[in-house]
């Protein structure tokens, strides 16, 4: 689903209405919900990414707030789920284009290889 299309017309209506709707507490679920939704109705099988990247980031949260006191363990903390959640990001989104640039750089030094190196 796209945000200039008419699914999305649809759907941001539909959601912007049940937010206003549920009760307070609950408005954090809907709204994690929907954000499922939408990611998956673009392409199921990236879900386990955003799942993946959710637990990582809810357990950061809670570990953060139990070591309040302890700075270095809150930077340790801090920087795995950096990490992990932007190397998701670029693995899924930017190593393609990085691994071209990379080829495309040798090959005008007539260091040629093959591009069979794309990942997704």
């Amino acid at each position: 689903m796209l945000f200039n299309s008419w699914q999305f017309g649809v759907f941001l209506p539909i959601v912007f209405g049940l937010y206003w709707s549920v009760p307070q507490r609950f408005k954090w679920l809907l709204l994690l919900i929907a954000s499922y939704w939408f990611y998956m109705s673009w392409n199921v099988k990236y879900i386990v990414l955003i799942l993946f990247t959710t637990v990582i980031s809810y357990f950061a949260a809670i570990f953060l707030e139990r070591y309040h006191d302890s700075r270095p363990v809150k930077k340790l903390i801090l920087t795995f789920t950096l990490v992990s959640c932007l190397g998701v990001l670029f693995v899924f989104k930017y190593f393609n284009f990085f691994a071209e640039s990379v080829v495309d750089f040798l090959n005008m030094f007539a260091l040629h290889l093959h591009q069979t190196i794309a990942f997704f």
